[in-house]
């Protein structure tokens, strides 16, 4: 993935509008997480040899609430350089974005050839918001070896409770299982993903571009609250005309990119 100033420009906008659903989420939801460590990566791999799915991607998120109050640039920039210092990012890019009503400030880099990390501490002071000052963090690796989720996972999480912020990664799986899968076809397909990991159906979206299904697992120990239900797993199929073939997407506790 390059970085470039216009992707910064284009991300930033795109951080709004998820900060956005995230205070939302956040007010609707009552996340739960009871050990970080209790994941259960098995989880994952039943789901991909059911699924049948080459893995292509390992995209995993953070967005917390630092504080609420509204920080100066200098500090906006002391706390991104901090939690960059931790990863030990190599050929980092930072980026600034002050005004009136919002700082933020961005600095990209790489954990590895072909793990690309983003992190952006901002502090907002709109009227009619709570003023507050949160972190976005996103990481992505092309990979088709699953065994770097649990490695990629745990150093964030390393690096987060080192900086005295509470990890609450969403995990973000990315492949493509050859030929087209779309209606009846892709709602079982995912049903029988779900049976695989002893995962219940919650909720479900089904439409002639894509079939989205959320289900809870016991085997996975974080939750989040839907209408008083527990969820923790979205499957995403949706057919890719170019490729010729049909994306994958399985997100814990909910899907957090572009299916």
């Amino acid at each position: 993935m390059k970085f470039n100033q216009v992707s910064f420009i284009k991300k930033t906008r795109l951080f709004a509008i998820f900060l956005g659903i995230s205070m939302i989420l956040f007010q609707i939801y009552n996340l739960k997480n009871t050990k970080a460590v209790a994941e259960s990566f098995d989880v994952y791999k039943q789901t991909f040899q059911t699924s049948q799915a080459n893995l292509e991607q390992i995209q995993l998120h953070q967005w917390s609430i630092l504080n609420h109050a509204w920080i100066s640039s200098s500090e906006v920039s002391q706390l991104t350089n901090k939690v960059a210092t931790s990863l030990s990012l190599q050929n980092p890019k930072r980026f600034s974005d002050f005004t009136e009503l919002h700082r933020s400030f961005t600095i990209q880099g790489q954990l590895d050839p072909g793990t690309n990390v983003q992190i952006t501490v901002t502090s907002i002071h709109h009227s009619g918001i709570p003023t507050e000052t949160y972190l976005s963090l996103s990481l992505r690796k092309d990979t088709n070896n699953l065994n770097q989720l649990a490695i990629l996972k745990k150093r964030l999480e390393q690096v987060l409770i080192a900086n005295k912020i509470q990890p609450q990664l969403n995990v973000n799986l990315v492949g493509s299982v050859p030929g087209k899968i779309e209606g009846n076809a892709a709602k079982e397909k995912i049903q029988t993903m779900f049976r695989s990991v002893g995962a219940n159906t919650i909720e479900g979206l089904y439409s002639n571009l894509e079939t989205s299904i959320t289900g809870f697992t016991p085997y996975i120990h974080s939750y989040l609250y839907t209408n008083e239900k527990k969820m923790n797993v979205q499957i995403a199929l949706h057919y890719n005309n170019l490729q010729k073939n049909t994306r994958l997407v399985i997100g814990t506790p909910i899907i957090t990119i572009e299916y």
